[in-house]
């Protein structure tokens, strides 16, 4: 007679090496809006080495097609954020500053705003409370 068990029923507790195991697929929405005056970029998810890449991209395009604009990103939805990230924004205020415009850090979560106070990034960018 067979055994049926009930409940939980915990299989191993050794990491199973060897074998593939599917991640998430790690998820930033990036929201632009452009006026005259500026360029609005809302941020929302975690800024790392899975997201920053994305970001990068989209914020060299933009400053590429209007060089010397000011920019706003907006980091109140973004809860997490490793050097990636950093090296993303601080690339971004480069080029800026480089092409004669300014970036704006807006709202960052208490946890992202420290990490730019950690880094120094602060100095360079303005960060702005909403």
């Amino acid at each position: 007679m067979a055994r049926v068990a009930t409940g939980p029923v915990v299989v191993s507790a050794m990491p199973l090496y060897g074998q593939v195991v599917p991640l998430e697929e790690p998820e930033i929405v990036i929201d632009v809006r452009q006026t005259e005056a500026r360029i609005e970029v809302r941020v929302a998810g975690d800024l790392d080495i899975a997201t920053s890449p994305e970001l990068q991209r989209q914020l060299e395009a933009l400053i590429l097609a209007r060089p010397g604009a000011d920019m706003v990103i907006d980091l109140r939805d973004v809860p997490f954020i490793d050097s990636s990230g950093v090296r993303t924004l601080a690339i971004a205020y480069k080029r800026l500053t480089e092409s004669g415009g300014h970036l704006v850090a807006r709202a960052p979560s208490a946890m992202t705003e420290h990490v730019l106070h950690v880094t120094g990034l602060d100095h360079y960018l303005e960060v702005d409370e909403p």
